[in-house]
């Protein structure tokens, strides 16, 4: 019973998993690798090796386990709507074999904008090895540019998906009283 207890808590994994990033950040910072050691504990994880029994005050193993691709899903904190989503694995092996009209309506049919969105731009790009395309719409109220409201797609056209989409776009607030956001 025992055995489980310290199991279900956990706290040997964490005191280790600590311990044990502590000493690679130490070692980075004698290697002249400060600014490395703000993203190791995002990059690396520390768990126990899978069907060993774990005694109180016994050694254990454990793994080292690195993240390999990127995900990242940000929501918005009130509502539990999505703001954004970025899948780094879905933008490998992009090219431009879709006519760019093509690619826009696909990023369209992803995006869904609004009647009150204006289209801002749309194209090809190409970042270090990656090739994409870009569409971007802006949120316009009566004719004016509502500031920090967009929605954009990023498709890899070889895949048709998108690897990320993101829809900032709020309801303009045309009275005297401040909305807190």
């Amino acid at each position: 019973m025992l055995n489980a207890e310290i199991q279900n808590s956990q706290p040997f994994q964490e005191t280790a998993s600590q311990w044990y990033l502590d000493l690679l950040c130490a070692e980075m910072i004698d290697r002249g690798q400060l600014e490395a050691t703000r993203y190791l504990h995002e990059l690396l994880r520390v768990q126990p090796v899978p069907g060993q029994t774990v005694k109180p005050f016994n050694s254990f193993k454990m793994n080292v386990q690195q993240r390999i691709t990127e995900y990242e899903v940000r929501l918005n904190g009130q509502t539990g709507e999505s703001i954004s989503w970025f899948a780094d694995f879905l933008s490998v092996g992009g090219n431009e074999a879709l006519q760019p009209e093509v690619a826009l309506k696909l990023a369209t049919d992803f995006a869904n904008p609004p009647d009150d969105a204006e289209l801002e731009s749309s194209e090809y790009e190409t970042m270090a090895d990656r090739t994409f395309f870009r569409a971007r719409w802006r949120h316009c109220y009566d004719g004016l540019e509502v500031d920090g409201d967009y929605i954009e797609v990023l498709l890899n056209c070889a895949a048709r998906m998108p690897f990320s989409v993101s829809r900032v776009w709020r309801q303009p607030n045309l009275s005297q009283t401040p909305i807190l956001r």
